[in-house]
């Protein structure tokens, strides 16, 4: 009998140290599926929108994709172009595929470089959100708004001119200076933005887009009503803009005010000189082709770069010839014209 009681009585002590055990194992474990979920790239999927992906500029970014580990999506290939309202229904459809809480990048395709790996980006957006109540991250540039002024948008009671200008371009100034940025990166970009696949899909909805009207001109819109929906990256952390004011300015330079952004070789990357930071994507609009080649030469330095722009690669440097030495002088020759060589020579002969 009382080997009975002690028996339980062990067991009873094993049951309730293996719960502790149990529940301490299984906070710390929750802690860390927790991290490896927020930096797992199986839950993370680049979404590019482009009706001929044969395009050099959308290859140039497959090969980017592929050069830096993105797992990535091209969609809308070979369907008719219906502007920002065709993309953003390819968008909706695409995005209602996916797990809800998949992490989306959504970016435009001809004029986008990749200048970080996909798991640098993925970390550096996941700090951001965490840092801003998960809101979506969308891309900032100094010029507002495309479509502004020729689109209808009486549907929606915008007044093109007074509307972006007194409250929509303001807001975003205002919003920028409060948090101390010191750059003109004030206004939203559409072509790049990253949340879930389930923000995405209501984010969009939300817009309301009709036919020949602006995606990006709508946005500065819900921002207005909405200014929690969306962290505007003034900073340049995670998506870079080399857009300008003046779209129509000739580019002597690619590496002049238009084109702020120097190599870094200790990173292997570009850093945007007005922001002092490291994008991991850099958007080049407004056909500033000057700063996307100058960019890409380093970003993908293959033979499809030189291809797509009928430029020529750099000379393949050829060694040297090698120089056969000239056969020994015999000193001890009777031919004068090779005594007379061997003598006008320092290795003369010594006894």
């Amino acid at each position: 009998m009382k080997t009975i009681i002690i028996v339980i009585l062990l067991v009873f002590i094993i049951l309730l140290r293996n719960d502790g055990l149990t529940s301490k194992f299984s906070k710390r474990s929750y802690k860390k599926v927790k991290r490896y979920s927020k930096s797992s790239i199986d839950n993370f999927i680049a979404v590019c929108y482009e009706t001929n992906t044969d395009d050099e500029h959308v290859q140039n970014l497959v090969k980017m994709f592929e050069k830096n580990n993105y797992n990535y999506k091209l969609i809308g290939n070979g369907e008719k172009w219906t502007s920002w309202y065709g993309r953003a229904i390819g968008y909706m459809s695409y995005l209602k595929t996916l797990p809800p809480d998949t992490y989306v990048l959504l970016c435009d395709g001809r004029d986008v470089l990749i200048n970080e790996n996909s798991k640098t980006f993925l970390n550096k957006a996941l700090r951001l959100r965490q840092k801003n109540n998960n809101q979506i991250i969308i891309g900032t540039e100094p010029g507002c708004c495309t479509g502004n002024s020729s689109a209808p948008y009486k549907a929606y009671n915008i007044r093109p001119g007074e509307d972006f200008i007194g409250k929509y371009m303001k807001q975003q100034q205002d919003n920028a200076k409060s948090k101390n940025v010191t750059n003109n990166f004030y206004y939203i970009n559409f072509g790049l933005i990253f949340g879930t696949a389930n923000q995405l899909y209501n984010f969009i909805q939300i817009l309301d887009i009709k036919p020949g009207l602006d995606d990006q001109a709508l946005a500065h819109k819900i921002y207005y009503e909405h200014p929690d929906l969306l962290f505007l990256d003034h900073n340049h952390e995670l998506f870079s803009n080399a857009s300008h004011i003046n779209f129509g300015r000739v580019i002597i330079k690619a590496t002049d005010n238009l084109c702020y952004f120097k190599w870094d070789p200790s990173t292997n990357s570009f850093m945007n000189n007005v922001t002092n930071t490291h994008p991991s994507i850099i958007q080049t609009p407004g056909k500033n082709w000057n700063c996307y080649k100058y960019l890409i030469k380093k970003l993908l330095d293959e033979p499809l770069y030189y291809k797509s722009y009928n430029i020529k690669p750099p000379p393949v440097v050829q060694p040297p010839p090698v120089v056969q030495p000239p056969p020994p002088v015999n000193k001890f020759s009777n031919n004068l014209q090779l005594v007379k060589n061997d003598f006008n020579t320092t290795n003369l002969y010594k006894n």
